[in-house]
């Protein structure tokens, strides 16, 4: 009897750049084997319209039709790392599909006297299984929030795995939201959302030099951190608010970031250059 399972694990995170796939075998201890890797980016009028529900334009249609549309995309992401790798589909025992988040609500609201979070991902697991026919899982954001959790619950359990917890260690990702996982023998694990990660970048990098993001931070570089002007940015009531937390596009988004750019400085590569800064900070 075998002492592993053989794994596809999809996502895409609020960036919006890609699906990426990867094959892996677990074994029962939970170490695990890379097998391969897959990306697929998202075309580009798939890209808009997921950034434009992101934003909170869109309708019940449109959350509809993307919920398939996304679903083909990461059907095809785990079938192009199935064939990169060479190994049969009927030897996968299941894909993990986080989906791609749309709308995130960590917190309370109340309608008809009941009180709850809120958590949207798109891209149907059943349109997965379908096409793959392979078993899909999913559903891991909104099963955390219906425990009261923030909806962040993979990253933590992966990090204590990989990292363990025999000296206090902080290990930070900086996806288009930057999070942190806490990592100690005298506390419990806990991760949060520290704020924008690449979010506001990208955004700004889009807008002034019509480009994706800012690769190695070749813009950034060429301009000087306006200290008044990421005081300001600074001032964003989130960064002080204390742990549980998490969010996203819900106020990092396209408004956030034309208001910021009231105070700006007038120079476009200072603007990347103190938006990365934030960042840092």
């Amino acid at each position: 009897m075998k002492n592993f399972k053989t794994i596809i694990s999809m996502m895409s995170g609020t960036s919006l750049d890609s699906i990426d796939a990867c094959l892996l075998r677990i074994f029962d201890d939970l170490t695990f084997e890379i097998i391969d890797s897959f990306s697929l980016d998202y075309p580009d009028e798939v890209r808009e319209k997921l950034f434009s529900l992101a934003n909170n334009r869109g309708d019940v249609k449109d959350v509809c039709i993307m919920n398939f549309v996304v679903g083909k995309l990461f059907s095809k992401a785990a079938l192009g790392v199935i064939k990169k790798s060479g190994i049969k589909a009927c030897d996968v025992d299941f894909i993990s599909s986080h989906g791609q988040t749309i709308f995130h609500i960590p917190f309370d609201i109340e309608i008809g006297g009941i009180k709850t979070k809120r958590t949207l991902q798109i891209g149907d697991i059943s349109v997965i299984s379908h096409l793959t026919e392979i078993m899909t899982i999913g559903d891991y954001r909104p099963k955390d929030m219906a425990a009261d959790g923030q909806g962040a619950p993979l990253v933590p359990f992966a990090d204590k795995i990989l990292f363990g917890t025999d000296k206090n260690r902080l290990i930070q990702n900086i996806g288009g939201i930057s999070n942190v996982t806490v990592l100690s023998k005298n506390c419990d694990i806990f991760a949060f959302d520290n704020g924008a990660g690449n979010m506001l970048i990208d955004y700004y990098v889009n807008k002034f030099f019509n480009l994706p993001y800012d690769k190695n931070g070749e813009i950034a570089n060429k301009g000087n951190i306006n200290e008044n002007w990421l005081n300001i940015l600074l001032n964003e009531p989130y960064y002080e608010k204390q742990p549980p937390k998490t969010t996203g596009r819900e106020l990092f988004n396209n408004e956030y970031a034309e208001k910021m750019l009231t105070n700006a400085p007038e120079n476009k590569f200072d603007i990347i250059a103190t938006t990365t800064a934030l960042t840092a900070k």
